[in-house]
């Protein structure tokens, strides 16, 4: 049987969206844990055992619709329960600015973790060969056109703030009407 975590990008990856139903309570309860993490901003890797040089031409943009396990340290990526050193494969140097850290929470803290979420969009940057085997792909992570996943929660802070910026803007538009300096009851 195959782990959990294959299962679920398996889901995630599959055009057939019903496919993640049995999945809803514990991605909800994953990515509300994930998003209370603090977001990396560096470059993580990534190391895959085929080459994917054709599927990633420098300029296009690319979702990766599940969950990413990446590494901060290039070095774990030699390993060949990741990419090895020889044989027909593709390295992954990302520039992402929401990754999450989990080495703390991770059986495996030595691997230096970092996952990215999923519907995570990039840009290719550079595609370059690095001898006949290695295919080394440079993406950077950007904001989507559109969201593509929508926060699980909102923290008391940003919606304390929130409310302070609609209270601020109504007072700003009464002042600005001259009238009356009574905010409307749901503003207060």
């Amino acid at each position: 049987m195959d782990c959990l975590c294959k299962q679920l990008n398996a889901a995630l990856r599959s055009p057939r969206r019903q496919q993640l139903f049995p999945y809803f309570s514990y991605l909800k309860l994953l990515l509300t844990a994930l998003w209370k993490l603090p977001n990396f901003n560096g470059l993580v890797y990534r190391g895959v055992k085929v080459d994917l040089s054709a599927a990633y031409p420098k300029g296009k943009k690319i979702i990766w619709w599940g969950l990413s396990s990446c590494s901060t340290d290039l070095a774990v990526l030699q390993s060949q329960d990741f990419l090895g050193m020889s044989g027909k494969r593709t390295r992954f140097d990302i520039e992402c600015f929401c990754g999450k850290l989990i080495e703390n929470h991770s059986q495996f803290s030595e691997e230096h973790e970092c996952l990215l979420l999923p519907c995570s969009y990039f840009e290719v940057i550079d595609n370059t060969k690095e001898g006949t085997d290695l295919t080394i792909v440079r993406l950077r992570q950007i904001q989507p056109p559109v969201p593509l996943i929508q926060p699980p929660f909102t923290t008391s802070q940003q919606q304390f703030a929130q409310n302070t910026l609609n209270v601020a803007s109504a007072t700003q538009h009464v002042e600005n009407q001259g009238t009356s300096s009574t905010l409307p009851s749901a503003l207060t």
